[in-house]
């Protein structure tokens, strides 16, 4: 019953599921064979077409990794799999599901993805801190914008601003009281020196969980050669295509993804409605997009993204958008060409797991300071007037080196971070 996406964990199985009408599109593929058709999946099991809720592909299949441990064949590694689902009842736990944004139709984003937009114009730029600004300003003369803004911005059920929401409620004249006053003063101030002078804007959009072409995958599950040959976007030269109910059809948007290091990383979509898309995923939500992976570099333009339930912030903006647009076609996208040495070398001794948790503490630092230094650098590089070379240098491996970081706990690469 959930729209959008539900993310799945079991027993070494990880998956991002997408709601989709697959035995409809099954039905229109196979047509007068489709109650008798018959798909076999890669453990060789052969499995009836109308018997078929969900696919996933192998990298949802953690225990992979361990196979040889878990038998002689692939076909004796899933047996010895399944024999521990069903002792657990084929249970999955859903970690994660599609929210939209508690600011309504607005959401803030980060000071990494405002210090990344190529402009040094005054103009401009004041028109991306706008709507963050007005909000404020609104915070000081609105009452009820105030008082809302305290129903948002609470944490939990005993949170301070509920003390203040139940007292305005139950009382219209203590709006006028010291104690009222000198908490939204001192609220509001917070809001502004800690969110918004930090670069956490605000703008119309959201945080869309990314999807991969879905239309593709059917064709391809459904033994079609020409999978790739999808029909439901184009390759245009200035941008990639999108498919989002978040945004009307035809719509231009900006997109970026933490970790976010650079101009080179932000992407310029144009958002279109295919047919096949709607009538087959017509649940998708407004929290989840469909960027198109065929024949474009979306996937290292955002630092690596892949498809469990990364997200990317997505906004109208209109300034935004054009610099999207300029970003795109001016700066290259970054690929990590980094060599790997292969898999993470870890035994399952005491001394090896030590190893592993100072890797994955240490990656995690590590993202976080090579992408500061990215955010220095771009600092000097706008102050410059975005002419060295070697400050888009720096910004440059900064980004690769976060990208090594982030996958550091799962594969070794050439090169010390």
């Amino acid at each position: 019953d959930k729209e959008g996406f539900i993310y799945c964990r079991s027993h070494f199985f990880k998956s991002c599921l997408f709601r989709g009408n697959i035995q409809d599109y099954f039905q229109d593929c196979y047509k007068d064979n489709y109650e008798h058709a018959y798909a076999r999946d890669m453990f060789g099991r052969k499995i009836k077409v109308t018997d078929i809720k969900v696919i996933v592909s192998d990298k949802s299949l953690k225990w992979l990794k361990f196979k040889e441990l878990m038998g002689e064949t692939l076909e004796d590694a899933f047996r010895y799999y399944y024999k521990f689902m069903k002792k657990d009842g084929e249970q999955f736990e859903i970690v994660k599901t599609a929210h939209a944004s508690k600011w309504g139709d607005s959401q803030r984003n980060s000071y990494q993805i405002n210090n990344s937009q190529p402009c040094t114009d005054k103009s401009t730029l004041e028109k991306i801190a706008k709507p963050t600004i007005d909000y404020i300003n609104s915070l000081k003369i609105n009452h009820n914008a105030f008082i809302h803004h305290l129903e948002i911005a609470r944490s939990n059920r005993y949170s301070f601003n509920n003390v203040l929401i139940a007292l305005d409620s139950w009382n219209d004249k203590f709006k006028y009281t010291s104690l009222f006053k000198n908490n939204r003063d001192a609220i509001i101030s917070d809001f502004k020196n800690e969110r918004a002078k930090l670069g956490k804007l605000f703008q119309e959009g959201d945080n869309l969980t990314v999807c991969g072409n879905v239309i593709a995958l059917l064709k391809k599950v459904t033994g079609q050669d020409d999978f790739l040959e999808e029909g439901c976007f184009e390759t245009i030269d200035y941008g990639i295509q999108c498919y989002t109910k978040r945004f009307e059809e035809n719509t231009r948007i900006a997109a970026y993804r933490s970790p976010h290091n650079s101009p080179n990383n932000i992407v310029h979509l144009v958002n279109v409605y295919p047919a096949e898309i709607e009538k087959y995923f017509p649940k998708l939500g407004r929290n989840v997009i469909i960027i198109n992976g065929i024949r474009t570099d979306v996937q290292s333009r955002l630092n690596g993204m892949d498809y469990d339930t990364d997200a990317v912030f997505a906004t109208n903006q209109s300034e935004m958008v054009e610099l999207a647009k300029y970003a795109y076609m001016n700066y290259p996208t970054i690929v990590n060409g980094i060599d790997e040495i292969g898999s993470s070398s870890y035994s399952k001794d005491m001394h090896s797991y030590a190893k592993m948790d100072n890797s994955i503490s240490s990656s995690q630092y590590a993202i976080g300071y090579a992408s500061n230094v990215a955010q220095l650098a771009l600092s000097y590089y706008f102050d410059g007037g975005m002419k060295s070379k070697e400050l888009e240098d720096v910004f440059i491996v900064s980004s690769v080196l976060a990208q090594v970081a982030i996958d550091s706990a799962k594969r070794t690469y050439c090169v010390n971070v």
